[in-house]
């Protein structure tokens, strides 16, 4: 099984519908990342998002080392 950094190293770019279907979240969840700064911005080609290998590397980097894990929240009482 490959990993994330290493699905994408054949090419410089990969498109944000690509880069979304090999890790199984949807395109809305890579824009909310962008936004929250986990994911480097995509480069607009044509209006459509790519994302570098370089941002996909730092990405996995990141998510490996555990920088975006969080505690689950507390359960509500009833």
């Amino acid at each position: 099984m490959q990993t994330l950094a290493t699905q994408f190293n054949d090419s410089p770019l990969t498109s944000r519908a690509n880069f979304c279907r090999g890790i199984g979240r949807t395109t809305v969840t890579a824009w909310r990342w962008e936004k929250l700064g986990w994911l480097d911005s995509s480069v607009n080609i044509a209006g459509k998002p790519f994302y570098t290998r370089e941002a996909i590397e730092k990405f996995a980097r990141r998510a490996t080392a555990g920088e975006f894990a969080r505690a689950p929240p507390a359960p509500i009482k009833v």
